[in-house]
């Protein structure tokens, strides 16, 4: 946990004899000193040039309140962050509120940038390891500011505005040139109503009566409506096209984007559906079985999502392919992309070239995963509910009950096992 003491560095003395004084940040064995409006003399230190003046003591105390109130809000996430991204995030947090309770104290409307509060939102969860949602909410902030260059008050949104919001982003195009589709508007929507209720519960204070954000305005609005929903699961005979699918190019020392998404395509095939997230981070496999906690649904479970996967021999040239030479993790993909965001952008663009040379309209990396669980159940005659297992989803009617349970693998791998068959993996051309 972090901690904050008011100190002054005695090497830093002023020419006029006094010292700044300054809250040092101590966190993981790291300190950082954040300097303050406030100077003292010597005859405000101790023999130990510890600070005794009791004006300053009370009013750095005042502030390093606040700041342990931001990082507690942090919660168990802290732990993962340095003692530079933890003191980002608390001053951040603290100018946000200082800023909100000077309006409230001077009796004006309350008001919140709403691209501001959603860029913080998005700070906290990349600096937390979150990227992929931080990715969404800091969309969400430059569409935000797009449509409202001089700036979006949160007193500004209001359904009319929502459904205005919803309306111009279903008119543009993306970076590709194409209309942008009802399920991103509809991810735009659920991210700025996650914002606004955020929002909501730091501001107000209910058991108070001060409630500065009021309403909910969503209830109003109109969620774009999502039709035609496309199927990513592809045929039985175009997964085994993609199995045998061969790079455009072959290169000595790197690897093409086509042979990439198609080695990790397959891998995550074979290990039922293993997410491009969890191949990224997942450590190195330990007598025959990939353990990992599903980065995607491990914050909602108690279990955190702990999943473990038999390796069938299909996979193993694969891993050998790919394998981290620290023998740290599963695949070196983390010392081959500087970021799980690059990773899925070659990704995407290794899919693009197979999807055009196959012909397969609704292929993307996350066919692998529903085509698994398609065959699973569809024509292996799994049950739906280890297929559920095996996706490893969150399922709010058993997650009390599994609390209970010990985990048994077996039934996953044996699904595994029939589905790898079924497609005849290890007869194919790979």
């Amino acid at each position: 946990m972090a901690s904050f003491k008011a100190v002054i560095l005695r090497d830093r003395q002023k020419k006029d004899g006094s010292y700044q004084v300054k809250i040092r940040l101590t966190h993981n064995r790291k300190t950082i000193y954040i300097g303050t409006p406030w100077s003292v003399d010597k005859t405000q230190l101790t023999r130990s040039y510890e600070i005794r003046d009791r004006f300053t003591l009370n009013e750095s105390g005042r502030l390093i309140e606040r700041y342990q109130q931001a990082a507690a809000r942090l919660g168990m996430e802290i732990k993962t962050m340095t003692a530079a991204e933890v003191l980002d995030y608390v001053e951040r947090d603290v100018k946000l509120r200082e800023a909100a309770a000077a309006k409230v104290a001077n009796d004006v409307l309350f008001t919140l940038d709403v691209a501001d509060y959603t860029k913080n939102i998005a700070h906290k969860l990349k600096v937390t390891g979150r990227t992929g949602t931080a990715l969404t909410y800091a969309f969400l902030e430059s569409c935000i500011r797009q449509k409202a260059p001089a700036g979006l008050d949160i007193n500004q949104i209001r359904a009319p505005w929502i459904n205005e919001f919803m309306q111009w982003y279903m008119n543009g195009r993306n970076v590709e040139g194409r209309v942008n589709k009802a399920s991103s508007a509809g991810m735009l929507f659920d991210r700025l109503r996650t914002v606004y209720h955020r929002a909501q519960i730091e501001f107000n204070d209910e058991e108070n009566g001060v409630i500065r954000i009021p309403g909910d305005p969503f209830k109003r609005a109109s969620r774009p409506i999502v039709t035609g929903i496309t199927m990513r699961a592809i045929s039985l005979e175009d997964m085994r096209s993609v199995i045998e699918y061969k790079p455009l190019k072959k290169y000595k020392v790197r690897i093409s984007a086509d042979e990439l998404a198609h080695d990790i395509f397959c891998l995550s095939f074979l290990l039922v559906g293993m997410n491009a997230a969890d191949l990224y981070t997942a450590s190195a496999a330990d007598n025959g079985r990939i353990t990992y906690k599903r980065k995607k649904t491990r914050a909602h479970r108690k279990d955190e999502a702990l999943i473990s996967i038999a390796i069938p021999p299909e996979a193993e040239p694969l891993l050998k392919k790919y394998a981290d030479p620290d023998g740290k993790n599963l695949t070196n993909l983390y010392r081959k992309y500087k970021s799980l965001h690059i990773l899925n952008i070659a990704l995407a663009d290794g899919m693009r070239k197979i999807r055009e040379v196959l012909g397969i309209d609704n292929l993307v990396f996350y066919s692998a995963r529903h085509t698994w669980a398609t065959l699973a159940r569809n024509e292996v005659g799994i049950d739906k509910y280890t297929v559920h297992t095996a996706l490893n989803h969150v399922d709010q009617f058993t997650k009390i009950t599994d609390v209970y349970i010990k985990p048994d693998w077996r039934p996953i791998d044996e699904a595994n096992r029939k589905v790898i068959d079924y497609v005849g993996f290890g007869d194919l051309k790979v």
